[in-house]
């Protein structure tokens, strides 16, 4: 029994050592906000709290069309994840970017071109890869729904690594609200993290998301769910890859179990 005992754990050191593990990649903190009842040209958006060498990531959604735009601030600078995206009635767009903190990071504007109402959130990821960047597929049907579907996204890298989905959805009308969770954001993403942030008053600009942790290297996301239908939508599921841990993997003829 003591034979056996011993070679299991000497077998399980060797799997430990010859297959490494991944960090968890996960969302700390995340803050959303809105530009109220009035459409402005001047967007403030408040960070989390998020430490050096972590990654902001930030989705912005506003009301107009492409000719309509954004402009981000130049330092501390922010890379493009999803260009601006709109709505196939040109009444709606999202933009994703992304930052990994060095701590210079601080509240900052976006401006647009043309006043228009926002919605926006902000999402502090951390145990993200190193040298693999996110990646994004976004959507905009034409379509008038209750429950935008967010669009299938897989991951460049392949495997089953425990990866950061995190999805969302834009929806424009003076009636609309995300219905309470858990029923609101797609089905086994996370119920506490299911945000809903919308401007007030006629052509409110709103921003449903949420995010989880799944080892698939696909992901097709359940439908949000409104309360009131949305003329056309812009929908995105993002991935972000985990760190792998510091151990570096061994070859097996390194090994040998002893009698």
């Amino acid at each position: 029994m003591r034979l056996l005992r011993t070679a299991a754990l000497a077998f399980a050191a060797l799997l430990a050592a010859v297959c490494p593990a991944f960090a968890g990649v996960t969302v700390d903190a995340s803050t959303t906000g809105n530009s109220g009842a009035s459409a402005v040209s001047t967007h403030p958006i408040t960070i989390p709290a998020c430490a050096s060498g972590k990654m902001l990531v930030v989705s912005f959604a506003r009301n107009g069309d492409g000719t309509v735009t954004n402009t981000w601030p130049g330092s501390p600078s922010y890379t493009a994840l999803l260009a601006p995206t709109t709505c196939a009635n040109g009444n709606c767009t999202l933009e994703i970017r992304t930052r990994v903190t060095d701590g210079s990071e601080a509240d900052f504007d976006i401006t647009t071109s043309v006043a228009e109402k926002d919605a926006w959130r902000v999402d502090c990821v951390s145990g993200q890869h190193a040298s693999t960047a996110p990646e994004v597929t976004g959507a905009n049907p034409n379509v008038t729904v209750n429950n935008p579907d967010p669009p299938s996204e897989t991951a460049s890298w392949g495997g089953s690594e425990s990866n950061l989905w995190i999805t969302m959805t834009t929806y424009r009308t003076s009636a609309t609200t995300l219905n309470s969770v858990p029923t609101s954001c797609p089905t086994n993403y996370e119920t506490a993290a299911c945000l809903d942030t919308k401007s007030t008053g006629t052509g409110r600009m709103g921003l449903g998301s949420s995010w989880r942790v799944a080892a698939t290297d696909t992901e097709d996301p359940d439908t949000f769910l409104l309360d009131a239908t949305t003329s056309n939508y812009v929908a995105a599921t993002v991935v972000i890859r985990a760190a792998p841990s510091t151990q570096a993997p061994r070859s097996m003829h390194q090994y040998r179990l002893r009698r």
